[in-house]
């Protein structure tokens, strides 16, 4: 239905409109690529059927969602989410592409949230809390490297592993400014949250 008023505008485009539409055609072509590769075995190579290929496929489809979304809407949860994905299709990749076990790339999962909190960094207000991601993950999963590659044995990796924690909380605690009723990475109150029997 028309309109006679001149001041009247079309709607524009915003964009979490523009989000959703990339991110509706992304999925309509993860269907399609599924489709092809089950109906064409030999279009990836006769060793890269559909039933292997859905798992790659599916992590590379999330991440370009939740990229694509960050992008338009600056969204750093969506980012960080982004590298979770882009971390575990990297791990397939290392896996099934270049022969090296699960018994050895485990620590990546572990290096997940460091890995995602160091590609978020530069795009978070928080820097903080990325900052502690990175340090507390990165050391451990670097540890954990030590038995998969290095096969240093359980009996010292689990308790270097165990104060590294430990340490960890520890300093997070001391260094927390005192006097405050929430933890150090928030705006705080000046005064407690009011408990049910103050508010009656």
């Amino acid at each position: 239905m028309s309109s006679n008023n001149p001041e009247q505008k079309l709607p524009k485009y915003n964009l979490s409109l523009l989000s959703t539409v990339f991110c509706s055609l992304e999925l309509i072509l993860f269907g399609v690529f599924l489709l092809v590769v089950n109906f064409k075995p030999d279009f990836l190579g006769a060793q890269w059927g559909v039933s292997i290929i859905w798992l790659p496929a599916t992590l590379a489809l999330f991440w370009l969602l939740c990229l694509t979304h960050s992008a338009f809407m600056k969204n750093t949860v969506t980012l960080w989410i982004s590298f979770v994905f882009l971390t575990c299709l990297a791990a397939w990749l290392v896996k099934n592409v270049g022969g090296i076990g699960y018994d050895r790339i485990y620590p990546i999962y572990v290096a997940i949230p460091a890995i995602a909190s160091a590609g978020t960094l530069l795009f978070a207000k928080d820097k903080n809390l990325h900052l502690k991601s990175i340090i507390f993950f990165g050391v451990i999963a670097f540890i954990l490297f030590l038995n998969s590659f290095y096969k240093v044995d359980w009996w010292i990796i689990a308790p270097i592993v165990a104060i590294v924690i430990g340490a960890f909380i520890f300093i997070n605690a001391i260094t927390s400014k005192k006097g405050r009723w929430d933890d150090g990475d928030r705006p705080q109150r000046d005064t407690p949250y009011p408990s049910p029997k103050d508010e009656e």
